[in-house]
């Protein structure tokens, strides 16, 4: 799996093998929030208010992509251009089989903007090479790319950062990489080889 295509068809497959219940754990509305477009939704909300949703082809352009690209100076890893391209989906809790099936929250890509999420991106750990895109548990800390481990294909293996380390430093230590060190734990190699791990159909 080394492409938008191949994700999205393993992201498709993946969402037709969760159980009903699962699939209908999104909020068609929230107080204060418009919730999920109703583009995907699959049918009406329920009583209340969760409604089935469904993945769509993505219309995140590369030219929209090699514009994030310029304004925060990194290169995307091709396995995060990849999940931005693959799929629009809302279903964003996927489990870590290799990590005894911890939960894994994935940033949802929601139309018309799936790309809102990322504007911008976390700016406290990205001068320190770190590019945060999902969390690890429920709020125990960023999954980031390592960019300054970014190898000649782009790819960058991915860390998890308890959330009670990153608490206890400043500003300046945060962005710190020999400070960080202690706390950095590597969980997969590199993208592709999360999504092969949390999309398993």
């Amino acid at each position: 799996m080394r492409s938008a295509d191949e994700l999205g068809r393993r992201i498709d497959a993946y969402l037709e093998g969760l159980p009903p219940a699962i699939r209908r754990n999104v909020a068609a509305s929230y107080e204060g929030g418009p919730g999920v477009p109703r583009a995907l939704w699959v049918g009406e909300p329920d009583e209340w208010g969760w409604v089935e949703t469904r993945a769509l082809p993505s219309t995140v352009s590369d030219a929209e992509l090699d514009g994030l690209e310029a304004e925060y100076d990194l290169r995307l890893p091709p396995s995060l251009r990849a999940y931005f391209q693959a799929r629009l989906l809302a279903h964003d809790q996927v489990h870590a089989r290799r990590h005894g099936h911890q939960l894994i929250l994935l940033p949802s890509l929601l139309p018309p903007d799936p790309l809102e999420w990322f504007r911008p991106p976390d700016e406290v750990l990205l001068p320190a090479g770190l590019l945060s895109f999902a969390s690890w548990g429920d709020g125990w800390g960023p999954l980031c790319f390592d960019l300054r481990a970014q190898g000649p294909d782009g790819e960058c293996p991915i860390l998890w950062i308890d959330h009670e380390h990153l608490a206890r430093l400043d500003s300046g230590q945060l962005v710190d990489r020999a400070v960080l060190a202690p706390f950095e734990r590597r969980v997969y190699a590199s993208g592709w080889e999360l999504w092969e791990d949390v999309f398993d159909a």
